[in-house]
């Protein structure tokens, strides 16, 4: 499990292109590796997990959330993907 938050925005780029072009394996070899999967207080960007539940790919939002490393934005993105 992602044990950190990335240090700078351009850290988890490589992981939200993954996430928009719905590359699962992609994205559970970065959580496997123990890469972060969002830069602490960003709100500039969208984070991954954003992406993955607006896009509506049911198994990428599954696996970021279960190792989503924030209960707040986890539960923001939870709810709005029940909304969805």
């Amino acid at each position: 499990m992602p044990s950190s938050f990335a240090k700078s925005d351009e850290e988890i780029q490589v992981l939200r292109e993954a996430v928009r072009k719905g590359r699962l394996f992609d994205v559970q070899g970065w959580i496997d590796s123990g890469k972060p999967l969002l830069q602490k207080d960003n709100r500039k960007k969208k984070h991954p997990l954003r992406i993955a539940v607006e896009s509506g790919f049911h198994s990428m939002v599954q696996i970021l959330a279960a190792a989503w490393p924030d209960q707040e934005t986890l539960n923001e993105e939870l709810s709005r993907a029940l909304e969805k």
